[in-house]
Order: structure tokens, then sequence, then C-alpha cells
């Protein structure tokens, strides 16, 4: 199996490009199945529903789509939104939204097993930290 996502795009089209030939399907096909890896990003292989259903089981298979998992979510009483994203592996990355309108910083703190990281940014903007 192969994480077509961690991949850089030519990378990644290629592979494709090789398991494709070695299937027997056209080549046109990569060009249909890597603007869902990013362009326009399916969340399974069953939601490209431009391919037909066996090449959409058979990429299940080869290449699972691994993406982000909402871990928690903490809002709180001025607006700030905190994401804790689990990237697999064990490996969590955190984001932040603050409210417009002052100073934004999320304050390191520690939650059972996961751990919310230092960021800062302005009003209105994502600041983030890799866990």
């Amino acid at each position: 199996m192969i994480d077509l996502l961690s991949l850089a795009p030519d990378a990644a089209r290629d592979a494709l490009a090789q398991w494709l030939a070695a299937r027997g399907e056209p080549a046109y096909r990569a060009k249909q199945i890597v603007p869902r890896l990013w362009q326009r990003p399916a969340a399974s292989w069953d939601d490209a529903s431009d391919l037909p259903t066996g090449l959409r089981r058979a990429l299940a298979e080869a290449f699972p789509l691994r993406r982000l998992e909402l871990t928690a979510r903490q809002l709180s009483r001025d607006g700030t939104e905190k994401y804790l994203w689990s990237l697999g592996g064990g490996k969590r990355s955190s984001r932040c939204s603050f409210p417009r309108g002052g100073a934004g910083r999320c304050a390191s703190r520690r939650r059972k097993d996961a751990r919310w990281d230092a960021c800062s940014a302005p009003r209105g903007e994502w600041g983030s930290a890799r866990t």
C-alpha cells in the first residue's frame, strides 16, 4: 500500500500511472484520479463517483486515503476555537482560530492524552502548532 497523499504530486501521478498501466486501465484515468487527491479531495475513494466502481474498490485497497480526523474541539468564551487533529501514526496537529479585535494566543496546556501547544496569530487568522 502506498500513501499517495504523502508523495509530491508528480510522484503520486507517476505511482498512479504505473499502477493503472499494470491493471490495463486507460492512461486518462490518472488525470481523473489526481485531482481527487488535492484539488477536489475525496474523503474516500467511494466519493469519487466519476470513476467506475471496480476501480474505486481497487484504489481503496492499493492506495487508502488517510485524511485528518478531528480529535477534539474547544470553544472559549472569547470566541477562540481550538482544534486537535489526528494525523495518524500517533502524530497530532492543533489549529486555533481567533475572533477579530485583539491579540491572539493559545496557551499550552495538557488535557488527558492530548497536548495543546502554544500558537499565536492575529485575530481572525489561524495559528498552528504540531504536537
